[in-house]
This record gives C-alpha cells, sequence and structure tokens, in this order.
C-alpha cells in the first residue's frame, strides 16, 4: 500500500508542481510570441520570461530548502 503524503510533503511536492507550471507557462508564451513574429519588447514575451524566472526561482528555493532541511543545517546561522 502505498504511503500517504503528510501535510508538508505534501505543500512541498504542490509548491513544486505549480512552479513546474509557471515555467512551462512562460516557457509557450515565449514560444508562441516568437513564432507570431512578436518584439523583443513585447508583453507577452517579457511576460514569458518572468514566468519562466518565478517558476524557475520558486522551484530552485523549494528544492534547496527541502535539502537542508533533510541534513539539519540551517543557512546563515550561526551555530552554537
Amino acid at each position: 500500500m502505498a504511503r500517504r503524503p503528510r501535510g508538508r510533503e505534501l505543500h512541498r511536492s504542490s509548491t513544486q508542481f505549480m512552479s513546474a507550471l509557471m515555467v512551462v507557462i512562460g516557457v509557450v508564451l515565449v514560444v508562441q510570441t516568437i513564432a507570431a513574429g512578436g518584439g523583443a519588447a513585447s508583453v507577452r514575451l517579457i511576460l514569458g520570461v518572468l514566468f519562466v524566472l518565478a517558476g524557475g526561482g520558486r522551484f530552485y528555493l523549494t528544492l534547496s530548502r527541502s535539502r537542508s532541511s533533510r541534513s539539519g543545517s540551517r543557512r546563515g546561522g550561526r551555530q552554537s
């Protein structure tokens, strides 16, 4: 029988899913804009790039926080 994810694990996995979805939406916006001949200052192109950056950054932070919580280390803090 499969183990059911706890609340924190469910939150982490849903955040990762939404972050990946943001990246996919951003890539689709960029590809569609370029295919339609949009310029570099096109609103859709800028939004697409921002979606990719926001989703990628959020995904990276989620992964780095999950790694640091597993190892028990704290970032930026002094351990005494």
